[in-house]
């Protein structure tokens, strides 16, 4: 991920002012996973792989009350998708001025659906053609090639490659918790093997 910015009114700011100095060294560890929309994984023993990998001392339930108390103060929000935990920084866009944002990293917080569902976070193009693509595959039905759906929804293989890996990157987290069996199907747009899968 690029470099966070952290501007000087931080020292004056009421809310992280709150923090205990465990939590206040936390929000620098996690700040730097967030993604280009302020948003990471928080499952503590994600953050302790990635934000703490040389602290062995540090626990998942230290992690766990840090978040909580991040949370408290209103610098982050959390959400869960079954049993992983996810949070977004309440202010990033305000100190993250980013002119080009690179695809979330997380599912979308709830908060930020719009009312079709679709996730802001990605830009209208490309939001109008995973529509397509969608319609495409829906229509070819789950035995399509990936030539086929590309032309059906007049897309590049490219464009229909990142549909599949944010479908990839969207359900995965559902599909771990899921009650059904896991199945060996497998989302790779640059095998020559039809896809083969049912799509939303």
């Amino acid at each position: 991920m690029p470099n966070r910015i952290i501007k000087e009114s931080i020292t004056t700011s009421p809310n992280f002012n709150k923090l205990s100095p465990y939590a206040e060294k936390h929000w620098h560890r996690v700040l730097i996973l967030a993604d280009d929309h302020g948003c990471f994984e928080a499952t503590p023993l994600v953050v302790k792989g990635n934000g703490y990998p040389l602290q062995p001392y540090v626990r998942a339930r230290d992690i766990e009350k840090w978040n909580k108390e991040l949370e408290d103060c209103e610098l982050v929000r959390l959400w869960t998708v079954g049993d992983r935990t996810f949070a977004q920084f309440t202010t990033f866009g305000e100190h993250n001025e980013l002119l080009q944002r690179h695809a979330p990293t997380t599912p979308c917080p709830p908060w930020l659906l719009n009312d079709k569902g679709f996730d802001p976070r990605i830009a209208t193009e490309t939001l109008q053609a995973y529509t397509r693509i969608s319609v495409a595959i829906k229509k070819l039905g789950g035995e399509a090639g990936y030539r086929e759906i590309a032309q059906e929804a007049k897309c590049s293989m490219s464009t229909l490659s990142k549909y599949l890996k944010h479908l990839q990157r969207t359900n995965c987290y559902t599909f771990l918790q899921s009650d059904t069996p896991a199945t060996d199907e497998k989302l790779n747009p640059n095998h020559k093997q039809k896809p083969n899968l049912k799509f939303p």
